[in-house]
């Protein structure tokens, strides 16, 4: 496929860009994103084009059934994305038993039993289980997204954010060490964790921003512990460090935890669901989205969509 066709954003193109892959996680239907549009308000609609979108896991278009896109060719896949008003694609880092850095969120990707986890197996073990002809290495990601950036540039196209989120315990210098190979790309990396380890690993790494995933609420009782507190606290003591605090949808129900991230400096806020059902409802939910950012004072709110065009369909 030629590039100028790839970087098209006709849509017509874009439909057959999104024909090729075939999402592994795509529950939300075009029939219901229609019917959230036809419910919005023009200062929803406002709300929304401001709100940043990131590509869940590569969109959810990791795979692909199109024999044309051979393993380790991940160019196509990058500049397909181009085409929709991302800011930035997602995907989650784990490592092998054998310490290879794979691009996976879980084992259940691999075709194997949920009892095991990444690092439970080794490369050799997930490649002959894997369904997926075109699974790959850390490297191999950032050789091809390096190929995409220096074809954006040359076609003086928007590029877009690569978000590392680091899994496992305490893998970030793996992961860094990798990156120092490709020192070129750190403009356009984003390190992400609910790891305190991960993120504690990636702060003296001053070339790559941080971004803080969390899962509780606050407790007026126990805030100390809380993952929201930890969040707070290293950006109080890191502010030009970390990018950003990735709340889970269910934190905008609680009002101690909006007030506190209200108080905190931070400008930039992501909402994500730790439920493959709960995005569907909430945060693939314009309305909601919109209500959030109400929520949010002087911030910037992102979300996470499973749907490259999930914006695109909506303005």
């Amino acid at each position: 496929m030629k590039t100028s066709m790839l970087i098209s954003s006709s849509p017509t193109t874009r439909h057959k860009l999104l024909s090729i892959y075939r999402p592994f996680e795509f529950t939300v239907r075009d029939k219901q994103l229609l019917k959230w549009k036809e419910t919005l308000t023009e200062e929803e609609r406002i709300l929304l084009y401001k709100t940043i979108i990131f590509g869940h896991r590569f969109a959810c278009l990791f795979t692909t059934d199109d024999e044309k896109y051979q393993e380790n060719n991940y160019l196509p896949l990058f500049l397909a994305l181009s085409t929709h008003s991302l800011y930035g694609l997602e995907c989650d880092i784990s490592k092998t038993k054998d310490d290879n850095l794979v691009i996976a969120h879980d084992a259940r990707m691999f075709n194997v039993s949920n009892e095991k986890n990444v690092d439970d197996l080794t490369i050799e073990e997930i490649r002959n289980a894997s369904q997926n002809k075109h699974f790959f290495k850390l490297e191999t990601l950032l050789y091809e997204f390096r190929n995409y950036i220096l074809r954006m540039i040359q076609h003086k196209k928007k590029t877009k954010i690569l978000n590392l989120e680091i899994k496992g315990e305490g893998i970030a210098n793996d992961v860094i060490r990798q990156l120092e190979n490709f020192p070129d790309l750190s403009p356009y990396i984003l390190l992400s964790s609910f790891n305190k380890n991960n993120i504690l690993q990636s702060l003296p790494h001053t070339q790559y921003p941080v971004s803080i995933l969390i899962t509780q609420s606050a407790d007026k009782k126990s805030y100390e512990n809380t993952t929201l507190n930890f969040a707070i606290q290293i950006y109080e003591k890191h502010p030009k460090r970390i990018h950003s605090i990735n709340i889970d949808s269910d934190i905008f129900d609680d009002p101690v935890s909006i007030d506190r991230i209200n108080q905190c400096r931070i400008t930039f806020i992501y909402a994500y669901s730790s439920s493959t059902t709960a995005r569907e409802q909430t945060v693939h939910n314009p309305n909601n989205v919109a209500k959030w950012s109400k929520l949010l004072k002087n911030k910037t709110l992102g979300i996470f969509v499973d749907r490259p065009d999930w914006r695109d369909l909506l303005i």
